[in-house]
C-alpha cells in the first residue's frame, strides 16, 4: 500500500456532502402533492444524487485499495460535521451547540478507534520484529 490518498480522500468527503445535499434538496422539491415517492423520478437532484453515489462508491473503493480501512474510516467521518456545515450554509437549519458537539464526539471518537487499532499493528510488527 502506497502513502495516504488525500486528493482522493478530499473528493470522498466533497461527494458525501454533495449527496446529502442533494437528498435533501429532493425531499425539498418532492414534498409537493401526495405522491412523494412518484414526483422523485422528476427531480434533477434525484438523479445527480444517484450518479453522485456511484462516485461516491467508486471514490471509497478506490481509497481502500490505497490504504487501511483503520486508517481511511476515522478521516471519512470528518463528513459528519462538513454535512452539518452544509446544512446550516444552505438549509439555514439552526444546529445547537450540543448538535455540533455530538458531532464532534463522532468524528472524534471513530478517530480514537482508529488510531487505537493503528497503535495495535504498530506494536504487532514490533513483536514480530524482534522474533525475525
Amino acid at each position: 500500500m502506497k502513502g495516504f490518498p488525500f486528493k482522493l480522500m478530499l473528493a470522498l468527503l466533497l461527494i458525501d456532502v454533495a449527496v446529502m445535499v442533494c437528498n435533501k434538496v429532493t425531499e425539498l422539491n418532492s414534498a409537493v402533492g401526495d405522491n412523494f415517492y412518484g414526483n422523485l423520478v422528476f427531480q434533477p437532484t434525484f438523479w445527480l444524487g444517484l450518479l453522485l453515489s456511484l462516485l461516491q462508491l467508486w471514490t471509497w473503493t478506490s481509497i481502500l485499495a490505497r490504504t487501511r480501512l483503520s486508517l481511511a474510516y476515522p478521516v471519512a467521518s470528518l463528513s459528519y460535521p462538513l454535512t452539518m456545515l452544509a446544512a446550516q450554509c444552505f438549509f439555514a437549519e439552526k444546529l445547537s451547540l450540543l448538535v455540533w458537539l455530538g458531532g464532534a464526539l463522532i468524528t472524534f471518537g471513530v478517530a480514537i478507534v482508529g488510531s487505537a487499532s493503528e497503535e495495535k499493528r504498530e506494536a504487532k510488527r514490533t513483536v514480530q520484529e524482534r522474533f525475525e
